[in-house]
């Protein structure tokens, strides 16, 4: 499969948008983005795996938390498709 149908698939559901902007400003924990979204922390936390997979976000992990953030190329695939 190409690498741009991953990050079309990952960017079709809503949620995983409002995820995505939740990190436009700066990395945050699972229960940072949770906080401003209507959906369990579990539920956020499936979503940032699958945008990680698609290659969209990154996680650093500082001391026993785990910070999420947007990779700036990940949506070159898709540019290149377009």
């Amino acid at each position: 499969v190409m690498a741009y149908v991953e990050v079309f698939a990952a960017l079709a559901d809503p949620t995983r948008g409002q995820v995505l902007e939740a990190l436009r400003r700066q990395p945050k924990t699972v229960s940072e983005v949770a906080a401003g979204l209507p959906v369990s922390r579990t539920a956020v936390w499936q979503h940032l795996n699958v945008l990680e997979s698609a290659g969209l976000v990154s996680v650093e992990p500082q001391g026993s938390r785990r910070f999420y953030l947007i990779k700036r190329d990940g949506l070159d695939d898709l540019r290149q498709c377009l």
